[in-house]
Formats: C-alpha cells, sequence, structure tokens
C-alpha cells in the first residue's frame, strides 16, 4: 500500500514541480515516514 501511495505522490509532485531524482526521494521518505510519524504522534497525545 505505501509503494503504491509512494509512486502516486511521485507522479504528482513530478507533474507539478521540476526537481532532481534526489528531491524526489526525500519527499516519498518525508510523505511515507515522517510524516505518518507525526500524524501518530498527534493522535496518541490527544489520550
Amino acid at each position: 500500500m505505501s509503494g503504491m501511495l509512494t509512486s502516486l505522490i511521485g507522479e504528482w509532485i513530478r507533474s507539478d514541480f521540476e526537481e532532481t531524482p534526489e528531491q524526489f526521494s526525500q519527499i516519498a521518505v518525508y510523505m511515507t515516514k515522517e510524516l505518518p510519524k507525526s500524524l501518530v504522534a498527534k493522535y496518541e497525545k490527544k489520550d
């Protein structure tokens, strides 16, 4: 699932921005790892 999401995000980014493959992979890592972690942390703090 996350692999599919990463490729969809990559396609969307490519269509809107002119960036290098290194930047794509950094964005993909952020979207699949860092962002979910911060969202999970937010929800865990609510309890």
